[in-house]
Parts: structure tokens; C-alpha cells; sequence
């Protein structure tokens, strides 16, 4: 049995299968029963048959194709990834955007890593963020810094 993993979204491209008879060749095309939808993860069974000119039954050939989802979700931070304040100031966070090859967004979580609680002490914190779609992929993560300073400088 053969089985061909493919990525979800790519064509399908069946390889066929070959045929060898010993009187009927080059008359003979094998039978596929069986459709592949790469838009839709799974496992997909195609099936080859042949019968020759005098009617033989050829052993039925088996394929196996596995469409997945092995792209990681992509998450992007909206604004400057360096946020400037000075203490006791408003932090407002820009956010981000995410976007995935299979998932929709509402099958994709965001994880936030965080040390900035307030603004009220000077210092350098960071927001970060991390997209996991509904297959285990992992996105790589994205960081704000966020530098609230003691006051402006002229």
C-alpha cells in the first residue's frame, strides 16, 4: 500500500499507476475509483483496478493519501514593536494580527507572556505573544518592549 502525505491547500497531483500485461499492453489503463479534496485534512483512499482484453481481474492497488495542516499560524505585532512612555502614563497596546494556511481565527489561540503590570516604575518590560492553530502548530512569537522612562527629556 502506498500512502503520499500532502500539505492542505496544494493540488493533488495523482502519480497513477503503472500497468504491465502480457498480451493486452498498450491497451490497458488501470480504473481510479477515489477523489482527494486537499482543502479538507484527512485520510483519502484511491483505489486502482484493471481488467485486461480477455477480461482478467488485476489484484486491486491501494493508495493512501494524508492531507495535514504542518504550517505553523503566523502572528504579526501591529505598530512599532518598541513602545516609548514615560511613568504613570497610559500604556495602550497596538495588538497584532494573525492569520493561518488551514485554520480559521477562531480556531487559533493566542498565549500572551507578559512582565509589564503599570507604568508607575521606570524600566524596560515586554508584552509577548504566540499563535497555536487547531493542528499543534506553533508560531513563532512576537515581543513589544515597552521602556517607560522616569521623565521626558528636553
Amino acid at each position: 500500500m502506498d500512502t503520499i502525505t500532502i500539505e492542505a491547500g496544494t493540488d493533488y497531483i495523482d502519480p497513477g499507476a503503472t500497468v504491465s500485461d502480457n498480451y493486452c499492453l498498450p491497451y490497458v489503463m488501470p480504473d481510479l475509483t477515489g477523489t482527494v479534496n486537499s482543502n479538507l485534512l484527512g485520510k483519502y483512499i484511491l483505489t486502482y483496478n484493471m481488467t485486461d482484453c480477455e477480461g482478467n481481474v488485476a489484484k486491486t492497488m491501494t493508495r493512501i493519501v494524508l492531507v495535514v495542516d504542518t504550517k505553523s499560524p503566523e502572528i504579526a505585532l501591529i505598530g512599532h514593536p518598541v513602545h516609548k512612555m514615560i511613568r504613570y502614563q497610559q500604556f495602550i497596546e497596538d495588538g497584532y494580527t494573525v492569520s493561518d494556511n488551514y485554520w480559521p481565527l477562531s480556531q487559533i489561540t493566542v498565549d500572551t507572556l507578559s512582565d509589564y503590570t503599570s507604568t508607575s516604575i521606570a524600566g524596560m518590560y515586554y508584552i509577548q505573544y504566540q499563535a497555536t492553530d487547531a493542528s499543534g502548530n506553533v508560531s513563532f512569537t512576537e515581543k513589544r518592549i515597552i521602556l517607560v522612562s522616569e521623565f521626558n527629556s528636553i
